[in-house]
């Protein structure tokens, strides 16, 4: 039962720190308002690990959504609906 806690919480973590990866990545890319909507299946390749759907503000000030990619051994990729 404690192995159980301890998996959901580092779990929750790791949930965690990839909203902030991808909020960051985001944001270097010149996005604003930006709000994570947390995990999907698509929208990404196969080989991508994560993949965290979006809603921003882009560069051109334009709102969009998206999905944000990426695996253990690449860079991430924005990908826009």
């Amino acid at each position: 039962m404690c192995a159980v806690g301890i998996l959901a919480v580092g779990f929750g973590a790791s949930i965690m720190q990839k909203e902030d990866d991808t909020r960051s990545q985001l944001e270097d890319a010149g996005y604003s308002n930006i709000i994570v909507m947390g995990s999907t299946v698509y929208g990404c390749d196969n080989s991508d690990s994560f993949r965290m759907k979006f809603s921003a503000t882009g560069a051109t000030g334009r709102d969009v959504t998206g999905v944000v990619c990426s695996g253990a051994l690449k860079a991430s990729t924005i990908r826009l609906d």
